[in-house]
């Protein structure tokens, strides 16, 4: 799923601080799930890697336990 696709290539990587908000943009953005999106817009500029990836990962296990 998603989320378990950015956080394998997050790990690898070694993102300069300063590249930290295109990436926030790309999980906002990138996210296909609408509920999810909108859920991560909300957060506003309070928003960071760490919190989007929190919150896609427990949408995507919320997700899969009802399925």
């Amino acid at each position: 799923m998603f989320y378990s696709r950015i956080i394998e290539i997050y790990k690898r990587a070694d993102f300069p601080e300063e590249t930290n908000f295109l990436i926030e943009d790309k999980l906002i953005h990138g996210c296909n799930d609408t509920y999810c999106r909108c859920k991560l817009r909300t957060k506003g500029k309070v928003i960071t890697v760490k919190n989007c990836l929190e919150l896609l990962r427990r949408h995507e296990t919320v997700d899969i336990n009802m399925k």
